[in-house]
């Protein structure tokens, strides 16, 4: 199966110029592509070496020259926005590429999973990525940098659902390093089990602002509400709405008036 992984006919694969310049003289025609960023690499040069990065009047006219081809072949303005991801996301979103957000499930240990489904079904009912994984803060804690690198370089709104008992190490390690919520949910077994190990989920170093919540719909709706996503906010208001009207049905059913 063949993959499109790369763009096609724009200025950064193609060649571009003028037909009016090329019928005129193909040598001396000016090049509308990235021909410019090349040439400026080439006379700036250092023992050697092309430079790493581009001064911000190189950058500035670059985009200028990629607009105005875009209009020369479209006819049409490109709409443009100064925040890039949130374009991408918003494409990636539009062409069902993506969720509109997602929630991590981190679990200590595989055990865990039955737990873990709780929430991820709940989650997923609403539109929302549920991932599910498995990285112990104690026992492979070399892993935690990778998993903060995959959820601080994502673009969509995203939180993340520690899963720990006993010595709750893993919700405060992902709270301190990601920019994105973390709700520890540990899978107590029964009373006991959590009165002796809740302090270890509810007390966090200053830095490390990690929430508690026990019970797992509980988690899976507030990780929810943390995306703070428009769509699934008129969803929650429609619903707190249901439950209000519920309840006045049950309290007139219950007077019989």
């Amino acid at each position: 199966e063949v993959i499109l992984i790369d763009e096609v006919h724009t200025p950064d694969s193609s060649r571009f110029w003028s037909a009016e310049d090329y019928e005129k003289n193909p040598d001396t025609a000016e090049q509308l592509d990235k021909e410019f960023v090349r040439s400026y690499l080439m006379n700036n040069k250092k023992d050697g070496q092309y430079p790493t990065t581009l001064p911000q009047e190189i950058v500035d006219e670059t985009v200028s020259r990629y607009q105005k081809m875009y209009e020369m072949i479209t006819g049409e303005a490109i709409e443009t926005s100064d925040n890039v991801l949130q374009r991408i996301y918003e494409n990636l979103q539009k062409h069902n590429l993506i969720k509109p957000g997602y929630v991590a499930i981190i679990m200590g240990s595989p055990s865990d999973v039955e737990h873990a489904k709780k929430m991820a079904e709940i989650i997923e009912k609403y539109g929302i990525m549920a991932e599910l994984r498995v990285v112990s803060a104690h026992k492979n804690g070399e892993r935690i940098p990778e998993v903060i690198s995959d959820y601080n370089c994502s673009i969509e709104p995203g939180a993340v659902i520690a899963v720990a008992g006993r010595s709750n190490g893993l919700g405060g390690a992902l709270a301190a390093n990601l920019t994105v919520p973390v709700i520890s949910c540990p899978p107590f077994s029964d009373k006991t089990d959590m009165m002796v190990n809740i302090n270890s989920s509810l007390v966090m170093p200053s830095g490390t602002p990690a929430a508690t919540v026990i019970d797992a719909k509980n988690a899976a709706l507030f990780a929810l509400h943390s995306l703070n996503i428009l769509s699934l906010r008129q969803r929650f208001y429609d619903e707190i709405n249901q439950m209000k009207n519920d309840l006045r049905e049950a309290d007139k059913k219950m007077r019989g008036r």
